[in-house]
Order: C-alpha cells, then sequence, then structure tokens
C-alpha cells in the first residue's frame, strides 16, 4: 500500500519543527499539523497516530463517500466519553449530533478519509481506516484518563484543545535534547479543562510520544505525558503532590487511608 501527494518526496511527514524525522510514515501526516513532505513509499504497521485537534478537522468534512473511493465507509460516529465543558466557539459539527450525554464526538471513518483526500494525499488504504481510527480514539480515551487522575476527578469536562505540533514544551526538550532520554515528541496539544459548575478553565500540556519496542519487529509504543501547565499556583501544587504520590507511595497509600476512614 502506498500513499502518495502531489509534492512527495522520501521523507517522512511527521517532521516538525525540530521535530523527529525518524524516517516513518504517518496517517497523523494525512490530517495536518505538520511541516514535512509526503511518503512515497510504503507506510509501515507502526504508523504514529494523530489526536484530538487532527480529528476534529476530521470530523468537518462531509459523509459522502469520494468519486473514487472503493469500499464503503461507515458513516457513524463514536460518541467519547469525554464531556464537553463551556465553550462559545463549539464547533458546529459537535452540536449539530443527536448526543443527549453532552460529550464530544469522534469523525466517522468517511470523514476521516475524506479529510485525507481533501489535503491531497491519494492511494490510500482504504481498509485500513477503521483500524486506524480505532487507535486514534483510544490514545484520545487515554490522554483524557491521564487528566482525570491529575484531578482526582470522573466528572472533569474538556472545554476545548489546541493542536501546538510545532512548539516543542520545555518538559519534552529538556527530555529530547539535553537528557536525549527520548526522540521529540511526534506531537504536542493543550487542553483546557473545567470542573461542573466552574467556569474556570485549567490548561494541560500533552506531549505524545512513540517509545522504541523491545521487539523490534513490532511497531513503536504510543506514551502519553500529560500535566498541568505550570501558569497557576495550583498547578504547582498538582504536580508537586503527584511528585510526593511517586516518591513516597507507601505514606501517600497510608494518608489516604486514613483520610477514608474519617470521612466515613
Amino acid at each position: 500500500m502506498s500513499a502518495e501527494k502531489s509534492d512527495n518526496s522520501s521523507r517522512c511527514p511527521v517532521k516538525h519543527d525540530g521535530g523527529n524525522d525518524s524516517g516513518t510514515s504517518s496517517f497523523w501526516g494525512w490530517l495536518g499539523g505538520t511541516n514535512g513532505n509526503a511518503p512515497s513509499e510504503a507506510l509501515p504497521e507502526g504508523c504514529k497516530s494523530p489526536t484530538f485537534a487532527s480529528l476534529e478537522e476530521a470530523a468537518r468534512h462531509a459523509q459522502s463517500p469520494h468519486p473514487d473511493q472503493k469500499i464503503p465507509l461507515s458513516t457513524s460516529r463514536q460518541v467519547s466519553s469525554i464531556m464537553r465543558g463551556t465553550n462559545d466557539d463549539l464547533p458546529r459539527h459537535q452540536t449539530e449530533d443527536s448526543n443527549q450525554e453532552n460529550k464530544w464526538v469522534y469523525p466517522s471513518e468517511q470523514q476521516f478519509y475524506n479529510a485525507m483526500r481533501r489535503k491531497g494525499w491519494s492511494n490510500i488504504p482504504e481498509d485500513s481506516i477503521p483500524t486506524v481510527l480505532q487507535i486514534h480514539n483510544h490514545i484520545n480515551e487515554r490522554t483524557w484518563r491521564n487528566i482525570q487522575e491529575w484531578e482526582s476527578s470522573d466528572e472533569l469536562l474538556l472545554a476545548r484543545f489546541m493542536g501546538r505540533p510545532k512548539d516543542i514544551s520545555p518538559k519534552a526538550f529538556f527530555l529530547s535534547k539535553v537528557l536525549r532520554m527520548y526522540d521529540p515528541p511526534f506531537d504536542r496539544h493543550d487542553w483546557y479543562v473545567q470542573h461542573p459548575g466552574s467556569q474556570e478553565q485549567h490548561r494541560y500540556v500533552i506531549d505524545y510520544y512513540y517509545l522504541p519496542n523491545p521487539d523490534p519487529n513490532m511497531p513503536p509504543i504510543p506514551y502519553v505525558d500529560a500535566r498541568p501547565a505550570l501558569d497557576h499556583p495550583r498547578a504547582v501544587w498538582l504536580q508537586g503532590k503527584q511528585f510526593f504520590k511517586s516518591a513516597f507511595p507507601g505514606i501517600t497509600g497510608y494518608i489516604n487511608k486514613l483520610s477514608s476512614q474519617s470521612s466515613r
């Protein structure tokens, strides 16, 4: 299977400014946010995945099959587990869907495919779209669970989000450029969350990495690093509390046990 674009070359589409040019082709490149060129070779099994901002873009595209599309793709859209917060600029396609649960909705397979075609890609392996979309949705759900753990809340709301693939975070720069522990992340997002009944938004920085798999015959392992942005005293407290919890798990567990008993 291959993917081609009018300005194709052999370079990886996932290379961002200051990013990783590992030579791994990617579905992420198909949906945007990168400044590299399109691949001219077959896509490997370990393709890198877009996350919410790029999926949100895909959801804006029509549900009609592309004129030269060979197999039918589903037009059903999966409702995420992520509750929507207060946002006056909510995309219309999020409010038009029949969604009584007030949750964010992922694009359909057809919208996902149409988004790639609209960006100029051809010869896309259509039969791989369902699997790739599931991977993308799974990464977003994992991101949300990580943020819920930071906030110690299952009732959290996502007000908005911003894709920032060209902006490497200070932590990612330190880990990848100074310590050289990882390759640079393939994407970075900022998610803005709220608690029910509050209009205040708290920013989270999310770096998306692909780590080497111990098995060289297997695809890379996705790693999501989500944490509160250090732009508010509350975020400093949350990060300090998480560090204490990681450094002294026994003490933290004992304190939590005492708190649970006292609240009964």
